[in-house]
């Protein structure tokens, strides 16, 4: 079905502030007397916001990183619908946040803190309720937030959560990183493995690219860094062309929650840590300086190669992928 393209101001506008919630009019004091044994949490979750515009600011910033990272929210025509974003996406760019905190952290930079965190999860625990009891277009579009609660719930107390409160003393490496991309068991998700494995890219850069005719990818990397022209193996060329149906262009080769989903099963086969996919990152990192050592480079020659191949501008940051 055709629609015209909506703007993400006015679905979150229409969205928050024509909510039966935002609407009622109703103190949480109201909402506890009328509501016996609700916990705090829950009568958070009906009450009205003081400060709506907070919350859609947060919102905007959620959407916008889908609609640019992923080509989820698309119509039939590849037209970004802020109404076509699900539960799942709202997952997908939360743990895209703890995956650049935590890089953050470990690159000394002040990143997103914990509290801060729990906040806009808080906030994003709340758009199923913002679309609950409407009998407009959100009546339809709230079966595809269902269950979000029990997923934020298991995100909140996850390992990578709690990495946010300080970062990992120890190497986020793999002991075998060939085995987690030997288990994995989907093409598309053994493919993304193999970019971040072999080329120690980023996992947004190793899964959405654009594939150039002359053999090589494009992307922006961290800090929207270009990279025109980078230079991939034969084979993963050959494989990401196949992988995109033959076509030159935008490729997405699978995406971002889908992928961690494969990749912590492949974890559990091989009794490898699951931490995120930066620790084929580390891994790479390890690797090539070890490597470089052994080929007869002094200590600063190879944590500049490696720096360099990491697509950092400072040798220093190198030391948190080598503990």
């Amino acid at each position: 079905m055709s629609r015209n393209k909506e703007s993400i101001a006015a679905f979150l506008n229409d969205l928050v502030m024509h909510s039966q919630i935002q609407n009622s009019g109703k103190t949480k004091h109201q909402i506890k007397q009328e509501n016996e044994g609700l916990t705090s949490h829950e009568i958070a979750q009906k009450a009205p916001l003081q400060k709506p515009h907070e919350y859609i600011d947060m919102y905007k910033e959620m959407y916008r990183d889908i609609r640019d990272n992923t080509t989820a929210g698309r119509d039939e025509r590849g037209v970004f619908q802020p109404s076509l974003v699900s539960g799942s996406d709202a997952v997908g760019f939360l743990e895209r946040k703890i995956e650049t905190a935590i890089q953050d952290m470990e690159e000394g930079k002040r990143g997103l803190s914990q509290g801060r965190f729990q906040n806009i999860v808080s906030a994003i625990e709340k758009i199923p309720a913002f679309m609950s009891g409407r009998t407009d277009r959100f009546q339809e579009i709230s079966e595809s937030w269902r269950g979000l609660h029990t997923v934020l719930d298991e995100l909140r107390n996850s390992s990578t959560v709690k990495e946010l409160a300080s970062p990992p003393a120890v190497t986020r490496a793999y002991n075998n990183p060939e085995a987690v991309v030997s288990a994995l068991t989907n093409e598309r998700a053994k493919f993304v493995a193999e970019m971040q494995n072999r080329l120690g890219l980023r996992v947004d850069n190793a899964r959405t690219f654009t594939i150039n005719p002359n053999g090589t990818i494009s992307f922006f990397s961290k800090g929207h860094m270009p990279h025109k022209n980078y230079a991939i193996p034969r084979d993963l060329y050959h494989k990401a062309l196949a992988l995109n149906n033959g076509k030159f262009g935008r490729a997405e080769i699978m995406p971002y929650r889908t992928y961690l989903n494969h990749l912590e099963s492949a974890c559990k086969k091989v009794g490898e840590s699951y931490s995120g996919s930066h620790s084929f990152r580390h891994s790479f990192a390890k690797s090539l300086y070890n490597r470089l050592l052994v080929e007869g480079k002094s200590a600063i020659e190879a944590k500049a190669a490696v720096s360099e191949a990491l697509f950092h501008r400072r040798i220093d940051i190198v030391d948190c992928y080598l503990r």
